[in-house]
């Protein structure tokens, strides 16, 4: 189903496709043509799909998700900030899961990180919406590029020690 890691011989149910957006690997997603389409917060957006014969470029919804726990991915996948120009239609979308960096190590992009966790100023931070969500001295950091929603109505950022 939608969120679902695919590829390298894993392929989607009916319905669904095997695409890698910009930010991650392959993913099942849905098919669209417009962001009415796509289930709750999620975007329509063009990327590769990978087919047998071969990638095609197609419209595909972006999965919604939770950015703390990954809720609403498959196994094998993590949920990740997808930016979406023209701002500020930026959501949520599920990737495959690299898991290379722990807390406060190095990083390139979310996937790199453990789940609950972001990649900003390239270190791996935990995902917050309000103060609680951080450990004891660390700071709930918004920023501009995490609101979320077609409405820019959900602001998320990331706990910052210190």
């Amino acid at each position: 189903g939608a969120g679902d890691v695919c590829g390298d011989g894993e392929w989607c149910r009916a319905g669904f496709d095997c695409l890698s957006l910009t930010y991650g690997g392959a993913i099942c997603r849905e098919q669209c043509d417009y962001h009415t389409q796509c289930p709750g917060s999620g975007l329509c957006e063009y990327g590769f799909v990978r087919y047998r014969g071969g990638p095609v470029y197609a419209r595909h919804c972006t999965v919604p998700c939770d950015l703390r726990t990954s809720e609403g991915c498959g196994e094998g996948a993590i949920c990740t900030l997808a930016i979406h120009n023209p701002r500020p239609w930026n959501t949520t979308d599920c990737t495959s899961h690299a898991n290379t960096a722990g807390p406060l190590e190095s990083c390139t992009w979310d996937h790199d990180c453990p789940i609950g966790y972001g990649c900003w100023e390239d270190r791996c931070h935990r995902w917050c919406q309000e103060p609680s969500h951080c450990e004891p001295g660390e700071t709930c950091v918004f920023h501009e590029e995490a609101l979320l929603g077609r409405r820019a109505d959900r602001q998320w950022g990331y706990c910052r020690p210190g």
